[in-house]
């Protein structure tokens, strides 16, 4: 398994890194989520603990698969345990298709023994093998189909949940924003009738030194009046 990574996206809101990736399992099983959070854990130099496997997308006959992971910075998700390594599965994938070739050569050997020893011909088996193939075709076809829709679904449902959490991260941001501007503007206030008292006691004192100006220079004039009389 190889997986390259075609973007990463900084989300400092959400505090997570949004991973966009393409997952490469050329004759392999598509890769297990706890596999994918492994891998994702060693190449980003992080614990496993915040390495959050959200979508992994894959097509029948493609042999690679597209990713979206998140890695958190403080959330903690679940670490993900391996059910089957990929190697097993493919072995006992491979057993299964032995077993089913096995049990089709011994078919279709009792039939050309039945076919020489009676007068029934081999055609119409040939006829139901080919309706036997159509119907894995049609099956196939069918799998395809609901993997599309499962693909759709998926992605729906990661938007709408990457949507619903940014809603609730802007909300917590936003009461914590108006904390912090509520704080700076009571600051704000106590700093300017700070200032509008120290400008007031100005204003009062500069206006007491004028009128004693004032009466001083009024009672030399008079002293001055009584003296010339």
């Amino acid at each position: 398994m190889k997986i390259e990574i075609k973007e990463i996206k900084e989300n400092p809101l959400m505090k997570r890194k949004e991973i966009f990736g393409i997952i490469e399992h050329d004759g392999m099983p598509t890769p297990s989520k706890a596999a994918v959070q492994k891998y994702l854990a060693k190449e980003q130099k992080v614990p496993e603990k915040y390495v959050d496997v959200r979508k992994i997308f894959s097509a029948v006959g493609r042999v690679d698969a597209k990713l979206i992971a998140y890695v958190w910075k403080e959330k903690e998700v679940p670490v993900l345990e391996e059910k089957q390594k990929p190697e097993e599965a493919e072995k006992e994938k491979s057993k299964e298709e032995l077993e089913k070739k096995k049990e089709g050569e011994s078919g279709e050997k009792q039939t050309e023994v039945k076919g020489e020893n009676s007068e029934t011909k081999p055609e119409p088996k040939k006829e139901e093998s080919k309706k036997k193939e159509e119907k894995p075709k049609e099956k196939e076809k069918e799998a395809e189909k609901s993997l599309k829709d499962d693909i759709k679904e998926g992605i729906k449902e990661v938007a709408e949940e990457i949507v619903k959490e940014t809603k609730e991260e802007i909300k917590e941001v936003a009461e914590e924003t108006k904390e912090e501007v509520e704080e700076e503007i009571e600051e704000e206030v106590k700093e300017e009738v700070e200032k509008l008292k120290k400008n007031v006691e100005k204003e009062i004192e500069s206006a007491e030194k004028e009128i004693e100006k004032k009466v001083e220079k009024k009672i030399k004039e008079d002293i001055k009046k009584k003296q010339k009389k």
